[in-house]
């Protein structure tokens, strides 16, 4: 009986010694004048999990999107969600273009364009266009959202703003002890002003995977909204700053980051710091090589192309080792007190 309880204590203090990493990605909300209907892509009747409802997969029902539910996804709100151990924390939802299966909808084609979209109403005396969205990708051709305006919900459309273009020909993966939350990014808000209104808009999502591709790219928190203004048109159709600067504000942008989530140079910084480290016993220190950055192409394109993929989070190698060495302590303990109290006295 001793020998048994001896045993099942040690396995609580080795549960103990080794808590499960939680990776919460809480955002702020979106502004409630938002004309997109699901920006975050939850179901509807099921809030508390992923959904493309809403959305339009230009290549037929449940053909290349699909929708993703994790705790690495960015989210305002808490839910409880069998996707995140069915507890009440950030479980965030997006869409999703990846080769593999998602929570709902369809599987990607690498090399193929895909489309998801949504019509909005709005008022034809708005010039004033204003996008936001999260975006995230490890690897993808490229990724767009064009903005088309037309006077009926079933067009004809006119291209009128791209609001997000960029491509990526260099896999990226999360820092050391990081969970894909780490490689999220936002637009900011970002705004252009028309020459005329419409009373209708296309918001469309367009992404392509490399050929070969494992890795995807997911989008939330879409925000896309119109105003009146006594401004000039914009000059520009194309309003995604260049690779590596950051979008400037309008009238109002998302709160500032936590310090702990690391901007793109950090990661940059964070990547050539672990080459160093990797590289510390070889008889010549390289120089470490920065890390390539996106390239932003700057030539608006008619179509929206996302991509996605993510790796298992893992903890730091000094937190790993503190673990175990605790560990060692523990079963050392416990071996003292099996042979005290079961060894010594039969």
């Amino acid at each position: 009986m001793k020998f048994s309880r001896t045993l099942q204590l040690i396995g609580i203090l080795i549960i103990l010694a080794f808590p499960q990493a939680v990776f919460a990605y809480p955002v702020e909300e979106l502004p409630e004048d938002n004309l997109i209907k699901n920006p975050w892509f939850r179901d509807p009747t099921r809030p508390n999990q992923s959904s493309l409802a809403g959305w339009i997969d230009a290549g037929g029902p449940n053909a290349h999107w699909s929708s993703s539910q994790k705790e690495a996804n960015p989210t305002p709100d808490e839910i409880v969600s069998g996707d995140c151990g069915s507890q009440e924390l950030y479980c965030g939802t997006a869409a999703r273009l990846d080769p593999g299966k998602g929570q709902s909808g369809g599987v990607a084609i690498p090399g193929v364009d895909a489309y998801l979209y949504q019509v909005v109403q709005a008022d034809q005396s708005h010039r004033k266009l204003k996008f936001f969205a999260h975006y995230v990708s490890h690897l993808v051709e490229v990724a767009e959202v064009s903005i088309y305006g037309g006077d009926a919900a079933d067009g004809p459309w006119e291209l009128v703003w791209v609001p997000l273009h960029y491509t990526q020909d260099v896999l990226i993966k999360p820092p050391r002890g990081e969970s894909t939350e780490a490689l999220w990014e936002q637009t900011g808000f970002i705004e252009t002003v028309l020459r005329e209104g419409f009373s209708f808009y296309k918001v469309e999502i367009h992404a392509r995977l490399p050929e070969g591709n494992n890795t995807g790219f997911k989008i939330s928190g879409i925000y896309f909204s119109t105003s009146l203004t006594d401004e000039p048109p914009s000059v520009q159709l194309l309003s995604t700053p260049t690779a590596g600067d950051e979008p400037e504000p309008m009238e109002t942008q998302l709160p500032q980051e936590s310090e702990g989530r690391a901007t793109r140079e950090a990661r940059r910084t964070q990547m050539a710091e672990e080459s160093v480290e990797l590289t510390a016993t070889a008889p010549v220190l390289p120089s470490p090589t920065p890390a390539p950055t996106r390239t932003t192409v700057p030539t608006p394109t008619s179509t929206v192309r996302p991509v996605e993929p993510e790796s298992p989070a893992t903890l730091p190698g000094f937190t790993v080792g503190l673990l175990t060495g605790g560990l060692v302590i523990l079963l050392a303990i416990g071996g003292v007190f099996l042979y005290k109290n079961v060894i010594k006295k039969s």
